[in-house]
């Protein structure tokens, strides 16, 4: 009660919700800056909040993992596997009213996989040839299996400028945001909403308000505090949302200390991921027992290496010969004392506060840590070489398969150098499998070899929180995904709302 009084008194004013004058215009309220000077090119404007409501891609994954066609009619795949011909659907126009062509399709795409290295790791170097009219083909050195949930829910299509072919475009710039129009000539229908207006506001006691007041209509981003706050309130849809990747402390299997897989399970025994969530999220976050979103597998067991359980992680330390032989706290074996760096991404805010904590709770089993902050940037995996490390606090995507390629033996981004035959060979099988049924088994036999060799401390994954006024109707399925800020063209004002 304490808190949600003194959110209350922080939120600077919190008038009876007034509606905006236009009643089809939605209004969303982000800290994500849009403006004409920092978004100069479609890969900027795409990646962005609003990028889906102005671009569109290939096709698109929902948010049950069913793929659907958008911009095409037709996915072939060709003998071998490695090519895939794609028959583009006729009379798509961009914002400009020029019509789409092989030509426009064939230089996005090209232009996409010429800067993704998460394609180029998944399918190794890939090629586009334009075939006939509204035809073109895909070729890549590894098969294309995956297409459909991967590729190409990923191929954006624009021109050079910021023109695309989306259900909105853009219509002029805002001293602190854009506004964007509905396109009469959408190929799948006009959008029910005549205008969005992206307003970007960085305090997020001021987005609530704007929200509270009538200014604004949908949150993408929220804290727990926030969230917590605004659920009672009848008039707005409040949803919390696992996000798509988690944090993990890499453990370097290559070092003469984590090769010991014993040694690996008493860590991740040791650490409260409980606390982690509470103390350092704030309550934003689930247990991670993987790199796989947990509803990609059947949970076989319990585990047993992700629960807290620190009396058992000391035991497999003294069980494995390490002893406090000068009672300073810190075990050792053979004259050599338990300690290791951990290196931890000091872009992210929030690791300095986790490996300050899992330094505590290693220290209660006798482990000496030192926490060392370290500028990990897009080129991190490369930069840390197998034998100069023990560990990494650092977090990556766990959307799709091209990321689990991150966990075979040969790969660059593999930060736990962890090697297992029956892990690549799955790997290999999951580039071929077809649908989703294929995937989930592959999936669980993943998530059995995680469990039982401890590639890694799996901590949390992150969960988001959104907030949508119920003035529109199809606002309560909004989750904060791609295809849910798509679907905002088949919204809707609720004329019952008051």
């Amino acid at each position: 009660m304490f808190i949600k009084a003194l959110i209350a008194l922080l939120i600077l004013a919190l008038p009876s919700c007034n509606k905006p004058r236009q009643k089809d215009v939605l209004i969303i309220a982000d800290a994500d800056k849009i403006d004409k000077e920092s978004v100069d090119d479609p890969a900027a404007l795409q990646n962005s909040v609003i990028g889906d409501l102005v671009f569109n891609t290939l096709s698109y994954v929902d948010n049950d993992l069913i793929p659907h066609n958008l911009l095409i009619e037709e996915v072939r795949p060709l003998p071998g596997g490695k090519t895939i011909e794609i028959k583009i659907r006729k009379g798509i126009r961009f914002h400009d009213g020029m019509e789409m062509t092989e030509s426009d399709v064939a230089a996005s795409i090209s232009r996409i996989i010429e800067r993704d290295e998460y394609l180029k790791e998944r399918y190794g170097q890939l090629k586009v040839a334009i075939v006939d009219k509204l035809k073109i083909r895909v070729t890549g050195d590894n098969p294309l299996a995956d297409i459909d949930t991967v590729l190409l829910p990923n191929l954006y299509i624009s021109l050079k400028g910021l023109g695309g072919t989306g259900p909105y475009s853009l219509a002029y710039w805002l001293y602190n945001g854009v506004e964007l129009e509905a396109n009469e000539d959408y190929f799948e229908g006009r959008p029910k909403i005549k205008k969005i207006r992206y307003l970007y506001e960085e305090d997020e006691r001021k987005r609530v308000n704007m929200l509270l007041k009538g200014e604004a209509d949908l949150l993408v981003w929220l804290s727990p505090e926030m969230a917590g706050f605004l659920k009672p309130d009848s008039r707005f849809y409040v949803k919390e949302i696992t996000n798509y990747s988690y944090s993990a402390l890499f453990l370097n299997n290559e070092s003469p200390l984590f090769r010991d897989k014993a040694l690996r399970r008493a860590v991740s025994m040791a650490i409260d991921r409980d606390k982690l969530i509470k103390k350092v999220l704030k309550g934003s976050g689930t247990k991670a027992s993987g790199p796989l979103p947990s509803y990609t597998f059947q949970q076989e067991n319990d585990t047993a290496s992700q629960n807290y359980r620190p009396r058992e992680a000391f035991r497999l330390l003294k069980d494995a010969g390490w002893r406090d032989a000068d009672g300073d706290g810190i075990l050792e074996k053979n004259g050599k004392k338990l300690r290791f760096r951990l290196y931890y991404n000091s872009n992210v805010e929030e690791f300095k506060k986790m490996a300050d904590l899992i330094s505590q709770d290693l220290f209660e089993i006798g482990i000496g840590v030192e926490a060392i902050p370290a500028d990990m940037g897009e080129s991190t995996d490369r930069n840390f070489k197998p034998g100069n490390y023990d560990a990494i606090l650092n977090g990556k995507s766990s959307y799709d398969s091209v990321n689990l390629l991150t966990w075979g033996s040969s790969s660059l981004s593999n930060l736990s150098r962890f090697s297992n035959r029956e892990m690549d060979t799955l790997l290999e099988r999951l580039k071929e499998a077809t649908n989703i049924e294929q995937k989930k088994e592959i999936y669980n036999k993943m998530q059995r070899i995680f469990e039982e060799e401890v590639p890694a401390v799996f901590l949390y994954n992150p969960v988001i929180y959104t907030a949508a006024s119920k003035r529109f109707k199809g606002a309560e399925d909004f989750v904060g995904s791609a295809y849910s800020m798509y679907k905002i063209k088949d919204w809707s004002v609720n004329e019952d709302y008051e």
